[in-house]
């Protein structure tokens, strides 16, 4: 694989995560819970979205994110 700093010298960090699935642990990348680490529900490959639980305030919470909004862990 490659590392973060080569990613970003090739300019691929754009590039979104489709091998994602149900149970996977993901790190947010934008938005305003960037940083916060979060479980997929679930995936919609077609719209490029998947639910993910994330602990937000205290307690978890369903955020729905495009595949460009995260990482996997």
């Amino acid at each position: 694989p490659l590392s973060e700093d080569e990613i970003r010298q090739m300019h691929l960090e754009d590039i979104e995560c489709t091998d994602v699935q149900v149970g996977d642990t993901i790190e947010i990348v934008n938005g305003q819970l960037a940083g916060c680490p979060g479980t997929v529900m679930s995936v919609d490959y077609e719209n490029k979205t998947c639910k993910v639980n994330v602990i937000a305030f205290g307690r978890d919470t369903e955020w729905e994110l495009t595949f460009k909004d995260f990482k996997k862990a």
